[in-house]
């Protein structure tokens, strides 16, 4: 069954000025699941009883790869405290070359698997620069075949696949078995192609969710960068999009 989420960076305005109260609201518009990026000063014992609250469930956390790298034993904790075993690594800088893209894709799977050591699951999830042509194919593509599908799975970030001039529904086809996670946002339709929320581009959101449904991806989990609208009114809108859609919430 796929199932909607939220990342909640794009609601990181919201957060600052008043954390829990953006988290209530979150659970209000209907969400259940949530993808962290960051603790905001808190602890996870904090974040815990806010979550169990306002009844959400934390399904990822982004991390900077140095995490996976030394601090297993504090993801551990983090994942005993609210109840997760996924940590994604949301960004890693442009190589210049063919080797650069091919020791990028070791150094991720020899950081998944020192999680895994721990029971943890390593995802990395991509922008567009790793779309550029990297020989015979692209950044993306050497990250993955120069790891291990043990080690290192997919969050496949639709928005920046299309933005790059690739097909989303294809990288989720290529990908099906190594990709539970996905990040959902929307192309605005204009000149300069920004964000936008979900339903209100020009992405085919029929053939992306009918590829995520035959693919084996669990979850979509909304996102926008820098949102126009008020952030939670955007989760709102792409919420009920989605939900018009047949998503689980």
């Amino acid at each position: 069954m796929l199932q909607g989420g939220v990342q909640l960076h794009t609601i990181r305005a919201s957060m600052k000025e008043d954390l829990w109260g953006s988290l209530e609201r979150t659970a209000e518009i209907g969400y259940r699941f949530v993808e962290l990026a960051g603790f905001y000063d808190k602890t996870p014992e904090e974040w815990k009883a806010k979550l169990d609250q306002f009844g959400l469930t934390v399904i990822g956390s982004h991390i900077p790869i140095e995490d996976a790298e030394e601090r297993a034993d504090d993801l551990r904790h983090q994942a005993d405290i609210l109840g997760f075993n996924r940590f994604i690594v949301p960004w890693a800088p442009a190589q210049e070359t063919v080797a650069g893209w091919i020791e990028l894709g070791g150094q991720l799977s020899r950081a998944g698997e020192k999680i895994d050591e721990q029971d943890l699951e390593l995802f990395y999830h991509n922008h567009s620069h790793e779309l550029v042509p990297a020989g015979t194919e692209t950044g993306l593509d050497l990250i993955f075949k120069s790891s291990s599908s043990a080690f290192l799975q997919a969050e496949l970030d639709l928005y920046w696949l299309e933005k790059a001039g690739q097909n989303a529904s294809a990288w989720i086809q290529k990908m099906a078995g190594r990709v539970p996670l996905v990040h959902f946002k929307d192309m605005a339709g204009d000149e300069e192609g920004g964000h936008t929320e979900i339903g209100s581009g020009v992405m085919d959101w029929d053939d992306i969710i009918d590829s995520c449904r035959t693919c084996g991806v669990e979850y979509a989990i909304v996102e926008h960068d820098d949102p126009t609208l008020d952030p939670l009114e955007s989760i709102r809108v792409s919420y009920e999009f989605l939900k018009s859609q047949g998503l689980d919430f």
